[in-house]
């Protein structure tokens, strides 16, 4: 009888006989090749192929293509001077913590996302016009919200940014933000600041906007 793999029987040479019991133990411990028993040695290293090793538990090794489900990292470093990319999901989003003030109470908020985004608007003669913006996402409460005047096309509608090349002589306010968007105004101004009258009905004023907020 051998009592492997639960302990070693500690057999001496030439004293003790090795039988078939302590073969076939050490055999179904270690398996066959190719072996589909998940307790065997064979079975266990599986997937370290060719010059692979099995990963260790402080050493320094590459992983590539893992899929980690629920890790927790205390540290993510950069390999190289390169950036870190942290691509999620389709139509999903990076979650960060950020540091939030309330007035004057600072906030820890955890599952932050950023949003970001440009329009315009068409003149209309008056000196204020405002336009609903409806977020691409429902935020758990309102997010903040930074906006600002973006340039200016005079004659057809902007498709791209890098179409903005006339001055933004106008002022842009985010209102009324909820969880699911605000509303955009915009206020005509001159060179030096002061209110003027009139938006031209022959351009587009452009604006730009960024939301920070929770997203549970």
């Amino acid at each position: 009888m051998t009592d492997f793999p639960t302990s070693k029987d500690n057999r001496v040479d030439n004293v003790d006989d090795a039988v078939a019991d302590d073969i076939n133990s050490l055999q179904d411990k270690v398996g066959i090749d190719s072996s589909a028993v998940t307790t065997t040695h064979d079975y266990k290293l599986s997937g370290a192929t060719g010059s692979d090793k099995a990963v260790s538990l402080t050493g320094e090794e590459t992983l590539t293509n893992k899929t980690l489900t629920a890790p927790k990292i205390d540290d993510i470093v950069a390999a190289t001077v390169d950036h870190i990319t942290l691509t999620p999901g389709a139509s999903k989003l990076v979650k960060v913590a950020v540091l939030r003030q309330n007035d004057t109470t600072n906030a820890y908020n955890n599952n932050s996302v950023i949003l970001t985004g440009w329009g315009f608007i068409l003149g209309d003669t008056t000196s204020q016009m405002t336009e609903a913006i409806t977020f691409g996402v429902t935020f758990s409460s309102a997010p903040l919200i930074v906006a600002n005047g973006f340039g200016s096309k005079t004659g057809s509608d902007p498709s791209v940014i890098a179409n903005l090349t006339d001055a933004a002589n106008h002022h842009a306010a985010p209102e009324v933000p909820s969880t699911t968007g605000f509303n955009i105004r915009l206020s005509r101004i001159s060179a030096d600041g002061d209110a003027v009258t009139g938006f031209g009905n022959t351009v587009r004023y452009a604006y730009a906007w960024i939301a920070i907020g929770q997203l549970t």
